[in-house]
């Protein structure tokens, strides 16, 4: 094992998050940035180093592969966490600096971002109607979206308030997002406890993807995130799932 995964494991022990899924998803999204780390020449590094030089250089080729501005942000709490516990939290405005936080209007304590906010360039979208966005459909003509001029990107609203669903995507991601339901709907709708299966196969992808649970979402979801989850989806079923679930309580019980 090298010495940045060694240190880095040593690390998760020692500041044990006390739910078991979050623990395993934050061990898996940090042994992947280590990875990267590696693979860009920091050879020798721990876990304790880890400085402004490793912040530019995960940027630098996340952007290099790329990922967008969303796709970055979602990289961050893992990060965040990290220099807290190696006591550097000088770097938390260096990590900031990463994305336009201000633009986003996504903080991490709300489910939704309240402003409609574009997934391609990350600016405030406005607010219309589907008289403008779908003239050629009058049964529309009431329904509230928020759209982004620039990038073609729009997205509906939670009724009956104007809070948006998601972020705002172009027809692209949209495409991505339609094709996601497709595996993921079946998973859940005709199941007894719908919600609760909804949540966990939300979990689960969340898990899987490094992701918190109010990242977890496909309104919420690039393109790129929505062909890794049809991924991740595709052999399963609520049986599966449940199996999961129950797997990891067993784990969290036992450690």
């Amino acid at each position: 094992m090298k010495k940045l995964h060694w240190t880095l494991k040593k690390l998760l022990e020692e500041y044990p998050d006390d739910d078991y899924i979050v623990h395993k998803y934050r061990r898996s999204v940090l042994r992947q940035q280590a990875d990267r780390l590696l693979s860009l020449g920091f050879r020798g590094m721990l876990a304790k180093s880890f400085k402004l030089k490793h912040i530019n250089a995960l940027a630098t080729s996340w952007r290099e592969e790329g990922y967008s501005e969303a796709e970055i942000y979602n990289e961050l709490p893992s990060l965040r966490w990290w220099v807290i516990h190696i006591r550097k939290k000088n770097l938390l405005a260096e990590l900031s600096k990463l994305v336009e936080v201000d633009k986003m209007r996504y903080p991490e304590n709300t489910k939704y971002p309240q402003i409609g906010t574009c997934l391609h360039c990350r600016m405030d979208c406005r607010l219309t109607d589907g008289s403008e966005v779908y003239p050629h459909r009058p049964d529309l003509s009431d329904l509230l979206l928020w759209v982004c001029d620039p990038c073609f990107a729009k997205v509906g609203t939670h009724k009956p308030t104007t809070n948006p669903l998601g972020f705002a995507a172009n027809q692209e991601t949209a495409t991505a997002r339609k094709q996601l339901h497709s595996v993921f709907d079946p998973l859940w709708e005709n199941e007894e406890k719908k919600l609760m299966m909804r949540d966990l196969v939300y979990l689960y992808l969340g898990t899987h993807m490094g992701l918190y649970p109010h990242e977890s979402h496909i309104a919420k979801f690039s393109k790129k995130q929505c062909e890794e989850a049809a991924l991740l989806l595709k052999n399963e079923t609520p049986g599966s799932l449940m199996n999961w679930k129950k797997q990891g309580a067993k784990k969290q019980a036992t450690s």
